[in-house]
């Protein structure tokens, strides 16, 4: 599934709120949902466009480690539990 919105444009969004212009205004003009806000609301609130891009290199780097790594710590057709090394 495609986003419509980038994490930079949520923020902008919910910055437009934030200065005081109303919920529903907001998400009339940018074309989304009352819910829909709430959950980016939720998500990125307080939030600066760096600190999503941080955020988001972050994740992707977690993913990237596990990929590399998922066999060490999923180990297949193993019925004993998971255990995680010590750091």
């Amino acid at each position: 599934m495609k986003k419509r919105f980038t994490e930079e444009q949520i923020i902008q969004i919910l910055k437009e709120q934030e200065a005081g212009e109303r919920t529903a205004d907001v998400c009339r003009r940018h074309g989304i949902s009352q819910p829909t806000f709430y959950k980016w609301k939720a998500k990125f609130g307080g939030m600066e466009v760096s600190d999503a891009r941080k955020l988001k290199t972050f994740c992707q780097s977690i993913f990237i480690y596990f990929s590399i790594h998922q066999r060490s710590y999923f180990p297949a057709n193993s019925g004993d539990t998971i255990s995680f090394p010590r750091a």
